[in-house]
């Protein structure tokens, strides 16, 4: 298999400005760059985890690919046959692709109708697509409702009667009754208890396995996206910092955003004390975004270079990429 037929999505230049309108004319006199220009390509059946602070944009750029949001530009490439760009679809076409590609939302309380039951909570894609009632689908929320560990008997009852993690797991329910090729999980475990996370990320490794599933993986925990991930991709400020393989990355990091998040992430070994890299002064405002690097005015290795040009995307080795101007003079350090 090629590297071109290996790959179910790619995302070129892809930007999302929102425009901040005021006044009684509500005349627009700026725009917040959530997203910025992002590239990346995710393989059939791997996980690509995309992680970076609250606010960085990932999160919108997850909401892009699925079209909860229109972009302002760039490309979103689903290798369908033949290759066709959600982005610029119209809502009409979309329609014929939209059992491809789901999304599990992070908060389990509120993506959740508490008006519905599970049956309908789960059976409503397809309620959608076939056009038939709830009632008719009970043998196939049944079996999604075991594969995610919860029993066929529950189908009856509303969101209220669940734990946390026992709602996201019909939501991930939900995302599997079309049975898509892709899945946005944003932040699916950020709100569940600790104890709770492993067995949703599990569960998610387990379904991907049977299902042949691929994950975009969005996420700020990076302990949780180093369990799950085959490459990760390092955002800030709405742009890509840096993207590898999930081991390289977290052995050796060449980007000082990624050395300072991974810094922040708790060793298993009693013995490794590890120094937590404090970055100063608060992310930038992203309707006024630095100049050169946007990651200058909180980098410590940061020279005047930084301020005035904006680093290029840098191809390193083994597919690791950086956008950073002294990647290859800087020693950075890992987890491992």
């Amino acid at each position: 298999m090629t590297e071109h037929s290996r790959t179910l999505l790619e995302v070129k230049d892809l930007k999302m400005h929102f425009p901040i309108r005021r006044g009684v004319l509500k005349r627009t006199v700026g725009y917040v760059r959530a997203v910025d220009g992002i590239n990346f390509a995710v393989q059939r059946g791997e996980t690509l985890g995309l992680v970076g602070e609250s606010g960085c944009g990932k999160t919108t750029a997850g909401r892009c690919i699925v079209r909860a949001y229109q972009p302002t530009s760039g490309e979103v490439l689903y290798h369908a046959d033949p290759v066709v760009d959600f982005a610029q679809m119209s809502l009409h076409d979309l329609k014929a692709y939209r059992h491809e590609i789901q999304m599990i939302f992070q908060d389990p309380y509120s993506s959740l109708n508490p008006r519905m039951t599970v049956l309908d909570i789960v059976s409503e894609p397809l309620v959608i697509r076939e056009g038939k009632a709830p009632a008719q689908f009970k043998e196939e929320v049944a079996g999604l409702l075991r594969k995610v560990g919860l029993r066929p008997e529950h189908m009856n009852r509303y969101p209220n009667a669940f734990s946390g993690g026992q709602r996201q797991r019909i939501g991930i329910a939900r995302a599997l009754a079309l049975r898509p090729s892709l899945i946005v999980c944003d932040e699916p475990v950020s709100a569940l208890d600790v104890s709770v996370q492993a067995q949703v990320v599990n569960l998610l490794q387990d379904l991907q396995h049977e299902f042949g599933l691929t994950y975009l993986f969005i996420a700020h925990d990076l302990s949780v996206v180093q369990h799950i991930s085959n490459r990760v991709a390092v955002m800030y400020l709405g742009k890509i910092m840096e993207l590898a393989e999930s081991s390289d990355l977290y052995r050796q990091p060449l980007h000082p955003y990624t050395e300072a998040l991974l810094s922040a992430v708790p060793s298993t070994n009693p013995d490794i004390k590890r120094e937590r890299i404090i970055l100063t002064g608060d992310v930038p405002n992203p309707s006024k975004p630095p100049s050169g690097c946007v990651f200058h005015t909180r980098c410590p290795y940061a020279k005047d270079i930084c301020k005035q040009q904006v680093p290029a995307w840098r191809a390193m080795s083994d597919g690791h990429g950086v956008a950073c101007h002294f990647s290859d003079e800087l020693t950075l350090k890992g987890v491992h």
